[in-house]
């Protein structure tokens, strides 16, 4: 986003004019405005489905009262998200159009600084699923690997031979067991 104001609020980043005509924008122009876009565009693809999840995990389902409190917090992370969207379209294109582009998309970086120090103070208190493994990318890879190896392995006649626990270890440690589908059966061994 720091990107995006500075190559939008520089003069040196800017297209030169004369008499209300401009010259083509440079290459390296241009490269730094379309990568400060891309990298916003997958931060926000990357950002929104990990926060709503990371929020979930927050509540434990195991607890009927966390349960409601769940329920509540999915309202509410849809509700502000709505009321953002209405603010950037209404308040930051309006700011934008009538000071600025570089003040409109300062705003917006300083909501994001704002949301990152919010979140970032907020890491004592929050609920860690903690990890067996060293490597996300190695955890993340070995997936389809085993799967691929396992696929010709049978199935089992009953699906509640496929957990690696009895039903009383998942209620004692509150963790969830999940359940089988028919869908990626060579996912299942």
């Amino acid at each position: 986003m720091g990107l995006l104001v500075i190559t939008t609020s520089l003069q040196c980043f800017r297209p030169t004019c004369t008499n209300g005509i401009c010259r083509e924008a440079s290459t390296l122009r241009l490269t730094l405005f379309y990568l400060s876009i891309y990298t916003i565009a997958i931060g926000s693809g990357v950002l929104k489905p990990n926060m709503s999840t990371f929020g979930a995990d927050q509540f434990d389902d195991f607890k009927p009262k966390e349960k409601v409190l769940k329920v509540s917090y999915f309202n509410w992370w849809s509700f502000n998200t709505a009321c953002g969207t209405l603010a950037a379209t209404l308040f930051v294109v309006y700011i934008e159009e009538r000071f600025g582009w570089g003040l409109g998309y300062g705003i917006s970086a300083i909501g994001f600084l704002v949301a990152a120090v919010t979140f970032f103070m907020g890491i004592p208190i929050y609920r860690h699923k903690s990890r067996k493994g060293k490597s996300h990318a190695k955890e993340f890879f070995k997936v389809p690997v085993v799967a691929f190896r396992n696929r010709k392995l049978p199935l089992p006649s009953s699906s509640s031979e496929l957990h690696e626990f009895e039903l009383e270890h998942y209620i004692n440690s509150g963790t969830r067991q999940i359940y089988h589908t028919p869908r990626f059966r060579f996912a299942t061994h």
